[in-house]
């Protein structure tokens, strides 16, 4: 791995946070939207209108009786009393817990039925809108060619890395939990360790845990084959919080805030060691939750969702290997394409494609039953894999608990009706990523290139459009990437092809669609093998990666009055074989091979087809460069090409005004001239008549 390739990683302190008594007792958080209240909005949140209430903990002692919260007073009841010992008030009905099989396996447990009505009617749970405690300096550490250092040893437990045991397959779990306390939560909590039992993934990342989860969790039997990247003293400093648990091995792990959070989110990150093979770096997150409510029912956080999720890849897209997963909050078609890399994939996309994956389905999940309808793909897996091949990936968690249920109020025309509903492990369902035997063999996949496309359209549009357009003839595009100048992909780059990737059978239908008409565009198709150019992408063959490797030519001293497609011209006469494209008075020229570049540089300084030519720099295209030339960069040079053609497009504007007043005053003129001609004639007519009268 190149010494030059770096990322920079900040490690939050694990240790306990003291939380400020000023602040907690000043002013109050909602439990649905998070909204931080006044002290003078005691009994409603002033967003959401939820009342005030307080949840119940669980008890943190290890030595405690499984417990009930009374719902009258709050105490913890042993499950001996059939009514609380303080106020009277009967325990929830436990008809139903005592069919659910080793209720008390793990220690200190909650089970509160709930009557309440607010189940999955706000977009997502969401917890403390405050900032997180700020980064120390001393807490920066570096990762080399993707590798964590120790700064931040974990002592690893389970499959050790160091057993020399090669796996033939990783399995990777993301899980929202969901943070709801006062609806089975001890229940649900177990219902998910059976689930980590069932499907034994050796990775887990979770979102949304709560001192109360991972108190569960880790009296679980299941919790000894894993190391967790949150200590103990730290599950018990935080409101919730993402973690990654590793049973292969955790080399170290890291917690890096989000800039712009208001609710606290960030990135969590570890190496892991699987044996037998390169090491995996796994990253989870939460990233900014949707909280439309009243009065503008506009809260979506769309803006720093976006942010967020560049800060994330950014952060991790030197990795040579490195999977993403959590919940992402993502709405396609309110944030639009996720922003990835060309060398990463969105898993569910290329596995499932047509399928929608909703992990936030009010339709699908029962325990959702009786809300609006909502069907969101918030769950996601990312990764950029070059020593891994994908397997597959399925959804978990979609099974009602046996024998549990919970009432839920729903208003219907003023009358208010009381629901029985089944209870699920989560308000999300899981994603399970494994390699199994059905893996994608990279050499079955084909690149094609397009262009004619209408640049003007944003990525997301003209990607989609592309898929529609080839799926006309039954080919499913399993990956297509249009490059852009900027991360909010508003403006195409309209020099560059479009990379489509299909399998290997449909490659020579697709390249049927050469002059097929889309939307009113013909396009260029053509086939773009592997071994053609310098891309390092994910589908590429081992072979194909490291048989080229291209540099571009930073060229200037060519005559900028002529048209673009002359200097196009020019520059491939003079450099046959190249691919060019021209941003204001720069040319970049794309060569491959050493000899190549050797003989263009020979040729700076002189006159070579009508340029003087002077070659200014050879940028390497790097994987991680965006082509060598920062977006920037790019995107400065665009809007100064832009702003001439505006400028041109004015100058002409007003030539074209001129002229038409020009025309307008003419036509006055002459219809000035026409009407004293006119008057004229009428004074002349007059005059003959009376002079007829007076001879008469």
């Amino acid at each position: 791995m190149s010494a030059s390739r770096f990322l920079r990683l900040v490690v939050t302190k694990l240790a306990p946070v003291a939380m400020s008594s000023s602040s907690s007792s000043s002013s109050w958080s909602c439990t649905k939207c998070t909204f931080l209240n006044s002290p003078s909005q005691k009994l409603n949140c002033m967003i959401c209108l939820t009342p005030l209430s307080t949840p119940s903990p669980l008890s943190a002692s290890s030595n405690d009786e499984p417990k009930w919260a009374c719902k009258g007073c709050t105490f913890l009841n042993t499950y001996k009393n059939s009514s609380c010992e303080i106020c009277g008030t009967r325990s929830p009905s436990s008809s139903s817990l005592l069919g659910f099989d080793d209720l008390t396996d793990s220690g200190s447990l909650e089970s509160n039925t709930n009557n309440n009505n607010s189940v999955g009617s706000v977009f997502f749970p969401l917890r403390r809108c405050s900032k997180r405690k700020a980064m120390d300096d001393d807490d920066v550490i570096e990762v080399d060619g993707g590798s964590v250092k120790k700064r931040n040893e974990i002592e690893s437990k389970g499959e050790a890395s160091g057993s020399g045991t090669a796996l033939s397959c990783v399995k990777i779990l993301t899980y929202n939990v969901w943070f709801r306390e006062d609806l089975e939560l001890s229940n649900r909590m177990r219902a998910i360790g059976h689930l980590i039992q069932l499907h034994s993934p050796h990775l887990i990342c979770f979102q949304e845990v709560i001192p109360e989860i991972y108190e569960i969790f880790r009296k679980s039997n299941w919790w000894k084959e894993y190391t967790c990247s949150v200590s103990v003293d730290a599950s018990q400093s935080r409101g919730y919080y993402c973690m990654l648990l590793s049973k292969v091995g955790m080399k170290s792990s890291s917690c890096k805030s989000f800039r712009n959070s208001i609710m606290g989110r960030d990135l969590s990150v570890a190496e892991v060691e699987v044996p037998g093979t390169k090491p995996l770096v796994l990253a989870t997150s939460h990233l900014e939750s949707p909280c439309p409510g009243p009065p503008k029912w506009d809260q979506m956080f769309s803006r720093e969702r976006v942010e967020q999720a560049n800060e994330a890849i950014e952060t991790l897209r030197a990795n040579p290997n490195v999977v993403f997963g959590g919940d992402m909050n993502w709405d396609d078609k309110l944030d639009g394409k996720f922003p990835l890399p060309d060398e990463w994939v969105d898993v569910w996309e290329v596995l499932k494609p047509g399928d929608p994956g909703f992990t936030y389905d009010t339709k699908a999940n029962p325990m959702l039953s009786g809300n609006r309808a909502l069907q969101k793909r918030l769950d996601r897996f990312f990764c950029r894999l070059d020593d891994y091949k994908l397997g597959g990936i399925e959804m978990v968690g979609k099974e009602a608990l046996p024998g549990l249920s919970y009432v839920k109020e729903k208003r219907v025309r003023g009358d208010v009706k009381k629901l029985e509903l089944p209870v699920l492990p989560s308000d999300h369902f899981g994603l399970e990523l494994n390699g199994s035997d059905a893996a994608i063999r990279k050499s079955s996949i084909r690149r094609i290139a397009v262009e004619g496309y209408d640049s003007s359209s944003r990525k997301d549009v003209v990607e989609e459009g592309l898929r529609k357009h080839f799926a006309s003839r039954g080919i499913k595009l399993i990956h297509a990437f249009a490059h852009e100048l900027d991360f909010n992909r508003t403006i195409l780059c309209r020099f560059m092809r479009i990379n489509l990737y299909v399998n290997e059978e449909d490659e020579e239908k697709a390249l049927t669609f050469d002059g097929s008409d889309m939307g009113g565009r013909i396009l260029r198709v053509t086939a773009y093998p592997f071994d053609s150019n310098r891309l390092d992408h994910f589908f590429a063959t081992p072979e194909a990666q490291d048989k080229y490797r291209q540099r571009v030519l930073n060229v200037t001293g060519f005559d900028t009055s002529l048209a673009r497609d002359e200097v196009e011209e020019m520059v491939r006469s003079v450099f046959p074989g190249s691919y060019c494209s021209v941003l204001g008075e720069v040319v970049f020229v794309h060569l491959r091979g050493k000899d190549a570049i050797e003989k263009a540089l020979k040729l700076s300084g002189r006159s070579a087809g009508g340029f003087n030519l002077v070659v200014n720099a050879v940028l390497p295209l790097r994987k991680d460069g965006g082509g060598g030339v920062s977006r920037a960069r790019m995107l400065a040079m665009a809007k100064k090409d832009e702003a001439g053609r505006l400028a041109e497009a004015a100058r002409l504007a007003k030539i074209k005004r001129t002229k038409a007043a020009r025309l307008a005053k003419a036509e006055t003129a002459k219809a000035s001239r026409l009407a004293m001609a006119e008057k004229d004639k009428a004074i002349l007519s007059e005059g003959n008549q009376k002079s007829i009268m007076t001879t008469d």
